[in-house]
């Protein structure tokens, strides 16, 4: 059986299955795709078992063909085309892959071995903002760790408050976005961080986007592509309740927030060569004075960094990159650090997003 495919679209299908495809899978078969043609599309489909990915493309051709094939191989073949269509053969034991200048053969896999793939319907929707709930995601997944011993190598995502909340902590910061329109259903979804790259690669259609949940497992779909990432079934430690109460924090630095990152980013030629990165805070009125020290290379660096300081004055220690990536997250020209004291953890703060990063210990 022979059809013709679209070289673009192809591709960009491709690409939407790709991270469902292991790399040296345990499980050989499942360095595959799966490929169904039938009525005119061709619907292709990856899993590790752990997510799960399912589109399709438009193909010319007649006729019903099930075929299992090497999915990064057929990937990079098209890659050369230069053609904007190409022609697949399915043959016995081969597909011919004919490109306009050049012809491919890729064997075929055992179609009996590769997993039968269901998509589950969803039991409870996540009526939420898609592209603000993918958003939080991502940016949730940069606060996680990869000790699959603990829970803080998953994104948590939970009604708090009636409103849905995306959390994350490595044990050094915790990040919290709040975002609204959930509904009353109370929740708890331990999403893996390694599996948030889907939403990452795929740019799903707001307008037909459909989200929720089954299960163990969360479902996100459009009217091209299916997603299924199975949950972790354990408890999230409750994060949210080691942020301070706004009332117990004392003191509070406000300065623009690109001229904060650049001074940080600076002073890593010092810091970079330290275990704990190390920066220093000190205060005044109108400036924070952030300073680092490498005493084994006798290396030293001061910033002077303008702004406003209120409330009680101390010094107070952070991780640079720790730091630097609780900013960076933050949607606002200026940031704010509020703080309680140099033992306890600062909070960064915007409309939807609460950021806790703990201090580090400050020599005399």
């Amino acid at each position: 059986m022979k059809i013709s495919i679209e070289t673009k679209t192809f591709l960009q299908a491709m690409g939407r299955i790709a991270p469902c495809v292991p790399n040296n899978p345990n499980v050989p078969i499942l360095s595959n795709a799966l490929f169904e043609v039938r009525d005119g599309l061709l619907n292709m489909t990856a899993t590790d078992f752990e997510k799960t990915a399912s589109t399709f493309v438009k193909v010319q051709g007649d006729g019903e063909v099930r075929f299992c094939v090497d999915q990064r191989k057929f990937q990079n073949i098209v890659k050369n085309a230069i053609s904007p269509r190409f022609e697949v053969e399915v043959m016995d034991k081969v597909i011919m892959i004919n490109l306009e200048k050049s012809t491919y053969e890729l064997p075929l896999g055992e179609i009996e071995a590769y997993p039968n793939v269901e998509f589950k319907k969803l039991d409870e929707a996540l009526e939420v903002d898609g592209p603000a709930f993918f958003e939080a995601l991502m940016e949730a997944k940069r606060f996680t760790n990869n000790d699959d011993l603990r829970q803080f190598f998953n994104v948590h995502i939970t009604n708090y408050e009636n409103s849905l909340q995306v959390q994350a902590s490595d044990n050094y910061t915790c990040y919290l976005n709040n975002l609204t329109g959930c509904g009353k259903a109370e929740f708890s979804l331990l999403v893996p961080n390694r599996n948030i790259v889907l939403f990452e690669v795929i740019d799903f259609d707001e307008a037909s986007l459909k989200m929720g949940y089954s299960g163990n497992t969360l479902l996100v779909n459009d009217d091209l592509t299916q997603v299924a990432i199975l949950l972790t079934d354990a408890k999230f430690p409750p994060v949210n309740k080691v942020i301070p109460a706004q009332d117990t924090l004392t003191s509070k630095f406000t300065c623009d927030k690109d001229f904060l990152i650049s001074a940080i980013n600076r002073l890593s030629v010092v810091y970079g060569g330290l275990k704990e990165k190390k920066v220093r805070f000190d205060f005044t009125n109108d400036m924070a004075i952030i300073s680092s020290d490498d005493s084994t290379l006798n290396t030293h660096g001061k910033e002077y960094v303008p702004g406003t300081h209120e409330g009680d004055v101390f010094p107070i220690g952070f991780n640079a990159n720790y730091l630097l990536r609780s900013i960076q997250c933050i949607d606002s020209e200026t940031i704010e650090i509020n703080m309680k004291s140099e033992k306890f953890g600062a909070v960064l703060k915007d409309e939807n997003r609460e950021v806790l990063v703990m201090p580090t210990l400050l020599n005399n």
